[in-house]
């Protein structure tokens, strides 16, 4: 099955529901495009529920690190969630669970998310 998604814009920032495999960087290229556009519109924070990814490699690891490397150079923050047992079993083998902000639901990531917004607000 082909990677879709479909993705939910907020005021302070974009919650992304994948569907699917994440397998290559051609079937994540309007994932990829997607993302960079809200980056560039000056949204730094992000929600990616895993739920109904079916399947995730090494390509599609590699392509996670890199928008949470380019989230993160920007001052915000990705954070996945409802992982499913398979690839939360492939984040702890690689250790990228402790690389990765990981919620156990989209309530919890979306309270993280405030959490993170409000700190950066009364650090300035």
């Amino acid at each position: 099955m082909e990677l879709s998604f479909s993705v939910t814009q907020t005021e302070s920032f974009s919650d992304y529901n994948l569907i699917g495999n994440l397998l290559d960087k051609e079937s994540a290229n309007d994932l990829v495009n997607s993302f960079e556009e809200k980056l560039n519109d000056g949204i730094i924070y992000f929600v990616f529920n895993l739920e109904k990814l079916s399947y995730l490699n090494s390509t599609g690891l590699n392509i996670l690190i890199g928008l949470l490397t380019k989230v993160r150079n920007s001052g915000g923050e990705l954070i996945i969630c409802n992982v499913p047992k398979k690839i939360n079993q492939l984040l702890l083998i690689t250790k990228l669970n402790t690389v990765f902000n990981v919620a156990m639901t989209t309530y919890e990531a979306k309270n993280i998310i405030k959490k993170e917004i409000n700190s950066n607000v009364s650090d300035n």
